[in-house]
């Protein structure tokens, strides 16, 4: 049995954490009623063990995480013993330590159902972690005069609470980083969906990348003419850099 998990990210005020952990069971191939079944291991078995036991996970983990799943391979036939078959799963939490620790307590229950099976376990991470984003507040400041000098209205503040995840979150460890966003859809329309990806080639969408060009335009023109709007930029993530260590 394989378990994928993937890496963590919370965009700090903007995004989820990540961590994505595959679970692979090995098991023995057995040809359910031409040989003897009862000298085979169930790959399948383990992984549909380690799928109930991880999500028996989601009573005790922190407000705000999120554990995403699926079995990615449970064999090919329904008369032959899986020897094979594989979990993905994404853990999602507003600090990276929290998306860490459900990626080693799912890769524990994994290792403990391939154990009760009697197959093999393995575990990877298929994708590079994601990292918490450090907001900066005078560089989102500086973002919402952009707006409003391209004619953007009823700007909203930074929100705190995440709702997804980038890699964007890695660029704010080396540097002031903003994850700005201009609205091209209702609010009933979810992100990823169809709706979304039309809304991006509508007058609005197209509207939207125009003003969004201008505005990190204006925002970088600032930056490299305004000294003092830099270095308030510069401490501030200083700031968020050591609160963030360990």
């Amino acid at each position: 049995m394989s378990l994928k998990l993937p890496a963590a990210v919370k965009q700090a005020r903007d995004i989820l954490e990540q961590v994505t952990p595959l679970y692979t069971d090995c098991g023995k191939l057995c040809q359910g009623l031409c040989c003897r079944p009862m000298e085979g291991a169930s790959a399948l078995d383990a992984a549909v063990l380690a799928f109930t036991s991880i999500n028996f996970m989601r009573q005790f983990v922190p407000d705000g995480t999120f554990i995403h799943g699926v079995i990615k391979d449970g064999g090919q036939a329904a008369n032959v013993i899986p020897e094979y078959a594989s979990l993905e799963y994404y853990f999602r939490a507003p600090k990276m330590a929290d998306a860490l620790k459900m990626s080693d307590d799912a890769v524990k229950r994994a290792q403990a159902a391939a154990e009760a099976c009697g197959v093999k376990m393995e575990s990877s991470i298929y994708e590079c972690p994601y990292g918490e984003i450090l907001l900066n507040e005078p560089l989102a400041d500086l973002m919402k005069e952009a707006f409003e000098e391209v004619g953007l209205k009823d700007i909203e503040p930074i929100d705190d609470k995440p709702v997804g995840s980038s890699d964007v979150g890695a660029v704010s460890f080396v540097c002031p980083t903003i994850h700005a966003t201009i609205k091209i859809a209702a609010d009933d329309v979810a992100g990823h969906s169809k709706e979304m990806a039309d809304a991006t080639i509508s007058p609005e969408g197209q509207q939207a990348l125009k003003d969004g060009a201008k505005s990190l335009a204006i925002a970088a023109h600032r930056l490299l003419t305004d000294t003092e709007a830099l270095a308030k930029c510069q401490e501030d993530h200083k700031v968020q850099l050591a609160a963030a260590e360990p």
